[in-house]
C-alpha cells in the first residue's frame, strides 16, 4: 500500500473506531444517500464507505479499492456488511493490511467476498491462515491473487465459479484444500503442489481445462473422489507415495491424460499399463467405470494377487486391445469390460468362476475361443453383440447360462459344451428356446484342443497343458491346481501334463517341469 493510500486509511480508521476498539459509523462524519428506488448508503469523509466485517474487522471502500483492517477472522459477508448491489459492484480489488500486532487479519469467514462480479485482484495478508468455504465463490472476473505462505487450509468452494483466476502459486505452508474448492476455475493454472499438503478434497480441481502437468508430493495422504475430473487438458500426472487407497474417478473425464505414474495400492485389484502410461503399479478404482478417457491405453496386465476384476472397471476403453489376467482372479464383475471395441486378445483364467453381467458386452472384435474348465456362471449379456466369436467351448462346470447371454453374436455358429443335452438345458433355464441360439449347434460332450490326435502324441509330456506352444508358468500353475484339487484335467491336458509318461500325472511331473523352466534340466 502506498503512503497516500495509508494516510487516507489511517485516517478513517481513527473516525470509525469506538474506544472499545469496534468499527462504528461516526454520523457527525458521514452522509446518508438516499434515491427514489429506495437504495440507501452512509458515506464517510472523503467520500469512504466504511463499516464492520467481523468483531474486530472494518473496512474502508474507497473508490473501487476494498481496504479491511484489524485482527481475527473476518466473520461477516460482504454481502451483509454492504447490503446495496450496486455498491459491491463498484468492488474491483481487495487490499487486506498487515502489521504485526496491530493488523493481523487470520481468517477469511464463510462467503466471506461471495459474489463479487467485479472484483479483479486480491492482496491477502502474511498473517492469514484460512480461507473459509465459498469465500471467493462466484468471483467470475477475479484473475490474480496473492495468497501468503502462511495459509494452511482452503475451504469448500472457496473458489467456486472463478472462471478468470488465472495462475497462482499454492501457499508453501498449505495442508488441506477442500471439496470443489476451485471447481470450474475454467483459467487456473498452478506451478506445483507444495511439500506438506495432507489432503485434497472431491472435486476440488473439478473442471479447470487448464492444468496440463500435476505432480502430487508423497505428503499428500487422501485425495477426493473426482479430484481432478473432467480436466480436458491434463497430459501427465504423478501421484505421491503418499496415498493409501484408491480415489473412485480421479482422472474422469480427463481425455487428454498421456502419461500417468502411480504408487502401488492395497486394493482388490491392481494392474499395470504397458503404453500410454508409465507406471508398474496402480489401481482399478482409480478409474473406475472412467477408463474410457485413456485413449492411449492398448495394453493391461491385471498383477498376480487380484481376487477381482470389479464392475466397470475396464468399462468402455476404446483403444484397449488385450488384457492379460493374472491367475488369482475368480471373479469378472458386471460390466468389467463392456463397450471396449477394440479388444481382441484377453485370457480367462483357470481360477475364474464367475463372468458376471455384461462383462464382454458389445465387445465386437473379441477373439475368445474357449472358457475355462471350472467356470460355473455366465451372466446376463454377458457376451451380447460379440460379432467376432465363431466358435465357444463351454466346459460342464457352468450351471447358469443368463438370458440373452450371446444375443447379437450374429457369427456365432458352434458350441462345443463339455456336458450333456440335460446338463445343458438346465444351465440355459428360460434360455433355453431363445432366438439368439437359432442358427447355433450346441455339441455335447465335448473336448476342446488346438492340437489333432497326432499332435496331442507328438507333444506327450511337454507340459504344454494350455496349449499355446510353450511349457510356463502358466502351465505350472495349472498342474499345480489339479494336484490339489483345485483343477480337473481332461485330454489333451492329462497327456501334455505327464512329464514321466506313466500315464498320469503327479507331483514328480509338476518338480520335473520347475526345474525345467528353472534351467535346471
Amino acid at each position: 500500500m502506498n503512503i497516500r493510500k495509508m494516510t487516507a486509511f489511517l485516517t478513517a480508521l481513527m473516525t470509525t473506531v469506538s474506544l472499545a476498539g469496534m468499527p462504528v459509523f461516526a454520523e457527525e462524519s458521514n452522509v446518508l444517500v438516499q434515491s427514489d428506488d429506495g437504495n440507501r448508503a452512509e458515506y464517510g469523509i472523503g467520500g469512504d464507505l466504511t463499516g464492520s466485517l467481523g468483531d474486530s474487522v472494518c473496512f474502508i471502500l474507497n473508490g473501487n479499492v476494498l481496504m479491511i483492517s484489524g485482527t481475527g477472522e473476518i466473520t461477516v459477508p460482504i454481502e451483509k456488511a454492504i447490503k446495496e448491489e450496486y455498491l459491491r459492484e463498484r468492488i474491483r480489488q481487495i487490499d487486506i493490511d498487515y502489521f504485526p500486532g496491530i493488523n493481523e487479519i487470520t481468517g477469511l469467514g464463510v462467503d466471506a467476498f461471495r459474489g463479487l462480479g467485479n472484483l479483479t485482484r486480491v492482496n491477502l495478508p502474511e498473517s492469514l491462515e484460512n480461507i473459509g468455504p465459498s469465500a471467493f465463490m462466484d468471483c467470475n472476473s477475479l484473475k490474480y491473487i496473492d495468497m501468503p505462505d502462511t495459509v494452511k487450509y482452503i475451504g469448500d468452494g472457496a473458489f467456486i465459479g472463478c472462471t478468470s483466476l488465472g495462475k497462482i502459486t499454492l501457499p508453501a505452508g498449505l495442508k488441506k484444500i477442500g471439496e470443489g474448492a476451485f471447481w470450474g476455475c475454467k483459467k487456473l493454472e498452478i506451478s506445483e503442489f507444495p511439500d506438506g499438503l495432507k489432503s485434497i478434497g472431491i472435486q476440488a480441481f473439478g473442471d479447470c481445462p487448464e492444468l496440463t502437468d500435476i505432480t502430487i508430493p508423497d505428503s499428500v495422504t487422501f485425495i477426493g473422489a473426482g479430484a481432478f475430473g473432467t480436466c480436458t487438458g491434463l497430459k501427465s500426472a504423478v501421484i505421491g507415495h503418499g496415498i493409501k487407497e484408491a480415489v473412485l474417478g480421479l482422472f474422469a473425464g480427463c481425455g487428454s491424460l498421456e502419461e500417468i505414474t502411480i504408487p502401488e495400492f492395497e486394493t482388490s485389484t491392481n494392474f499395470t499399463e504397458e503404453e500410454g502410461f508409465t507406471s508398474d503399479n496402480s489401481v482399478l478404482t482409480m478409474f473406475k467405470g472412467n477408463v474410457s478417457t485413456f485413449v492411449k491405453v492398448k495394453k493391461i496386465t491385471v498383477l498376480e494377487g487380484t481376487e477381482k476384476i470389479s464392475d466397470l472397471e475396464f468399462s468402455f476403453m476404446d483403444s484397449l486391445e488385450e488384457v492379460s489376467i493374472t491367475e488369482t482372479v475368480t471373479e469378472i464383475g458386471r460390466c468389467a469390460f463392456v463397450d471396449c471395441k477394440s479388444l481382441k486378445k484377453i485370457n480367462i483364467p483357470l481360477r475364474v468362476k464367475s463372468i458376471g453381467p455384461g462383462a464382454f458386452g458389445l465387445c465386437e472384435n473379441l477373439e475368445i475361443q474357449a472358457l475355462p474348465e471350472g467356470l460355473e456362471s455366465i451372466g446376463e449379456q454377458a457376451f451380447s453383440y460379440n460379432t467376432s466369436v465363431e466358435a465357444l467351448v463351454i466346459p460342464s462346470t457352468v450351471s447358469y447360462i443368463g438370458n440373452q447371454a450371446f444375443q447379437g453374436c450374429t457369427n456365432l455358429k458352434d458350441i462345443w459344451f463339455g456336458g450333456d443335452k440335460e446338463q445343458w438345458e438346465a444351465a440355459m433355464a428360460e434360455y433355453t428356446d431363445t432366438d439368439d441360439l437359432k442358427d447355433v449347434t450346441v455339441h455335447f460332450n465335448a473336448v476342446f484342443s488346438k492340437y489333432t490326435p497326432e499332435e496331442i502324441e507328438e507333444h506327450r509330456g511337454s507340459g504344454d497343458v494350455d496349449e499355446n506352444g510353450i511349457a510356463d508358468l502358466t502351465d505350472l500353475s495349472r498342474i499345480s491346481l489339479y494336484l490339489i484339487g483345485d483343477y480337473e484335467f481332461k485330454e489333451p491336458a492329462l497327456v501334455l501334463a505327464d512329464m514321466d509318461k506313466d500315464g498320469k500325472v503327479t507331483l514328480a511331473d509338476l518338480a520335473t517341469l520347475r526345474m525345467i523352466l528353472s534351467h535346471k534340466i
